[in-house]
């Protein structure tokens, strides 16, 4: 649709909730990388820490790495707690 479009100003951010919500291999990132302005990803529903995303996670890298993407990537993460129970947000955002 963009590349119909070619508007200068529009851009797409490649966001890997929609990818997977949609079942769309991440390679699709391959198709059209210079319209991409941002990417942006979490874990599974929306959070990391749900379930164990390296694998997913490090494809997708492998892919931006070979596209030569050098912009940004968002990443959702909640504050969780390091040391178990609750979060204790002093404690984890201190500079140790």
């Amino acid at each position: 649709m963009l590349k119909r479009l070619d508007h200068p100003n529009v851009k797409i951010m490649a966001d890997t909730n929609y990818f997977i919500a949609g079942n769309w291999p991440i390679e699709d990132i391959k198709k059209a990388p210079e319209l991409i302005v941002h990417t942006h990803t979490a874990g599974i529903k929306g959070q990391p820490g749900v379930g164990d995303m390296t694998a997913y996670h490090t494809k997708m890298f492998q892919v931006l790495k070979s596209i030569g993407y050098t912009k940004t990537v968002g990443i959702a993460c909640p504050w969780v707690s390091t040391k178990g129970g609750a979060l204790d947000f002093k404690y984890e955002a201190e500079n140790r």
